[in-house]
């Protein structure tokens, strides 16, 4: 679990406990009390997803190429196997990023952000 605090600075260990006042967290073999006034998000760090999202996005992606690709060349003759590879494969490139980019970690809290108006 890693847990922001205000200014920015990161406390990562094994979730304790909770109350509506504080979330402790343990480091180490010491139990760090963060009050909840200091936090600014909370993600739960187990096993990433990167990999399972890069494929998703490669198998969406190319999916979605190739009937790009079929819609583009429905009124041709001939010669669409060309622009339906070349389509397939730049949408599996485009879905592989954006499956590779999509954050991996669950954030499970996050802070209200309060907006001050200034005069």
């Amino acid at each position: 679990m890693l847990v922001v605090r205000d200014k920015m600075k990161t406390v990562k260990g094994g979730f304790e406990s909770f109350s509506a006042d504080s979330i402790v967290i343990r480091v180490e073999s010491a139990a760090v009390v963060i009050p909840k006034s200091e936090v600014v998000r909370i993600t739960v760090l187990e096993r990433g997803h990167r990999l399972r999202n890069t494929v998703i996005g490669t198998a969406a992606g190319g999916a979605l190429g190739v009937l790009i690709g079929h819609l583009a060349t429905t009124r041709w003759n001939g010669g669409r196997e060309g622009v339906l590879a070349a389509s397939a494969i730049v949408g599996m490139g485009g879905g592989a990023a954006l499956g590779a980019t999509t954050p991996g970690h669950p954030t499970v809290y996050r802070a209200a952000t309060t907006v001050h108006a200034s005069n």
